[in-house]
C-alpha cells in the first residue's frame, strides 16, 4: 500500500504499469497468487491470494504454477560469453 500511495494513490498509479494497454492484459493472471511452491505444502494465504482486489476489479484468486508455451529453443552460447565447454558443443 505505501509503494501504491508514493505512486499517487490508487486512481493515479493504477493498473501498474500504467502505459501497458489494458486490452493486451493476461487477465487470467491479473490477480493471480501463482503457487510455486513444493507439492502437498499450502501456499501463505494472505490479501495477495484472496478476497477484493485493491482496485474493486477483479477478485484475488490462488493458483497452481504450470508451465505455458513451447519448450524454448536457445542459440547456443557465444565464445566469449563465458560459458562452460560443455555448453559450447
Amino acid at each position: 500500500m505505501a509503494a501504491i500511495e508514493d505512486m499517487g494513490g490508487l486512481q493515479a498509479a493504477m493498473p501498474i504499469p500504467n502505459s501497458f494497454p489494458q486490452d493486451q492484459e493476461q487477465e487470467a493472471f491479473s490477480y493471480a497468487f501463482v503457487n510455486c511452491f513444493v507439492d502437498g505444502v499450502e501456499p501463505p494465504e494472505g490479501r495477495w491470494s484472496s478476497g477484493k482486489s485493491l482496485d474493486g476489479k477483479g477478485e484475488y484468486s490462488t493458483v497452481a504454477a504450470e508451465p505455458l508455451g513451447d519448450v524454448p529453443v536457445l542459440a547456443s552460447p557465444r565464445p566469449e560469453g563465458g560459458a562452460q565447454l560443455e555448453q559450447l558443443r
